[in-house]
């Protein structure tokens, strides 16, 4: 009779264990995928404030490329052909 008083006692033990085991993976996983939503709410804004950004480059590239002085010193300053070392095309 104590064989069986102990069996009854170590399958409760067992089985409250696996509960409060199980219940704390659920709480875990309740977390991170809170944390999951999170993050993927802020990776899309800072996805669409980089879209806005672009635009913004864009617009302003094209503002001054529209501009004819802006446009001639840009381009006399970042167009420049390499020049060719006559000295080395002597030798």
């Amino acid at each position: 009779m104590d064989s069986i008083l102990k069996m009854d006692v170590f399958f409760f033990v067992t089985t409250a264990a696996v509960a409060l085991i199980t219940i704390l993976i659920a709480v875990i996983l309740v977390y991170i995928i809170v944390i999951l939503n999170r993050v993927k709410s802020l990776t899309e804004k800072v996805d669409k404030q980089l879209e806005e950004v672009k635009d913004d480059i864009v617009a302003f590239r094209d503002s001054l490329y529209k501009s004819p002085i802006l446009a001639a010193a840009l381009k006399f300053f970042f167009n420049k052909k390499k020049s060719t070392n006559k000295r080395k095309n002597n030798l």
